[in-house]
């Protein structure tokens, strides 16, 4: 370019400016149509909203710990309301995972992990039992337990629970769980029992000796003393077995 203060400059053309801008944008396609992501935390907030919300059939309400995800996720803004579900069988206690899925659009799906902890009202030791103990009415009271902490299992029913025997010694307060119990044999082998019979209505009683242990309304075969027959019937009570004639 001459340095002569006369000769004139030349200037950008506008052709110049349109062409530049467009390098711009091509190097930059998203400006102005940036593609939205959902949070991290918005998904973790679904997952505890839906475990919070669901149904395990118990009276108290469940707490949850939602799982970390990654916070580098992209996970495309979802049109519709995202789906929420457990992945598998839904767990009142411990770890679990639930599905959450986007179903329109660019579909994805992301796994969360979740720890629940949801309470029951449960069977425990009213005071200090022993082994061998055979439960009863004034033994055990109602309380309010975590099941995550009751991996042996536990008692709602107080009916499936009396008249059984304790396999080990429990403390006051402790649930009593299916693992510490056993059924009461009301009937020994080599025991005489007496059998019941109803005949016409009557009930007649009769001598016979268990050939096996049995429990309440377990079936037993018995002799009878008197004729020497090997009879079956069921546990009614101590040392009785009710026959059908």
């Amino acid at each position: 370019m001459s340095n002569d203060p006369l000769t004139p400059r030349r200037t950008p053309s506008a052709a110049f400016f349109i062409v530049a801008t467009l390098g711009v944008f091509a190097l930059f396609p998203r400006i102005g149509n940036a593609v939205a992501y959902e949070s991290v935390e918005s998904i973790r907030a679904l997952v505890k909203q839906y475990v919070e919300g669901y149904d395990f059939g118990s009276d108290y309400p469940v707490s949850v710990v939602v799982g970390k995800l990654d916070s580098r996720l992209r996970l495309q803004k979802c049109a519709t309301p995202i789906d929420v579900a457990f992945a598998a069988n839904p767990a009142n206690s411990g770890r679990t995972f639930l599905s959450v899925s986007c179903t329109t659009g660019k579909v994805w799906t992301v796994y969360v992990g979740a720890t629940v902890d949801a309470h029951a009202d449960v069977w425990v030791a009213n005071h200090a039992l022993t082994r061998g103990h055979i439960v009863s009415e004034h033994d055990i009271i109602r309380a309010t337990r975590k099941l995550s902490n009751l991996r042996g299992g536990y008692y709602a029913d107080k009916q499936q629970l009396l008249g059984l025997q304790l396999k080990r010694s429990v403390n006051a307060g402790d649930a009593l769980s299916p693992l510490y119990l056993v059924k009461r044999s009301l009937i020994k082998r080599g025991q005489v029992v007496t059998i019941v019979a109803s005949v016409g209505g009557i009930d007649v009683q009769m001598k016979g000796t268990a050939l096996t242990d049995a429990t309440r309304n377990s079936l037993v075969k018995v002799k009878n003393s008197s004729s020497g027959r090997v009879v079956q019937g069921r546990v009614i009570d101590v040392g009785k077995v009710k026959i059908s004639m």
